[in-house]
């Protein structure tokens, strides 16, 4: 069972205010001795229950990665395809506003640099001055 931030960061579980206020049994049947002798075991475990913890977030990142993993599909294009870019990449400041096309282009695939990594070149051959990556790109359809 998992642990709470309270308790993996003081080594024992919170008592609300309400509690105090209104007794709940969890709080009517506490002695002070045994309750010390508790929170020293308590403090003992700490550091087992912060690995514990530790390893089950460790395991719910991988899980949670592999499932990501398997559902997603890589964008790929080749040299000679046509693409649009996004135009908040090329101009972060949106100078045009808020009602000027997202995408511009389109473009020519000229070179793979990496994988995801492209030089573009416009239609009459023009080659852009930087690289482009996949997430910024998307196919274009004549």
């Amino acid at each position: 069972m998992g642990e709470s931030p309270y308790s993996l960061a003081f080594g024992t579980e919170a008592v609300l205010p309400p509690e105090v206020v209104f007794p709940t049994l969890r709080i009517q049947s506490q002695h002070q001795e045994e309750s010390d002798q508790q929170l020293r075991r308590n403090l003992d475990l700490l550091e087992e229950k912060r690995a514990d913890a530790h390893l089950r977030a460790l395991a719910y990142r991988r899980a949670v990665a592999k499932i990501y993993n398997q559902q997603v599909r890589p964008k790929r294009v080749g040299a000679g395809d046509l693409v649009l870019r996004k135009t908040e990449v090329s101009d972060p400041t949106r100078s045009r506003g808020k009602l000027a096309p997202n995408w511009e282009g389109p473009y020519r695939v000229i070179d793979t640099i990496r994988d995801g990594t492209y030089t573009l070149a416009t239609m009459e051959g023009r080659v852009l001055p930087r690289t482009w990556h996949i997430m910024n790109l998307r196919k274009f359809y004549v």
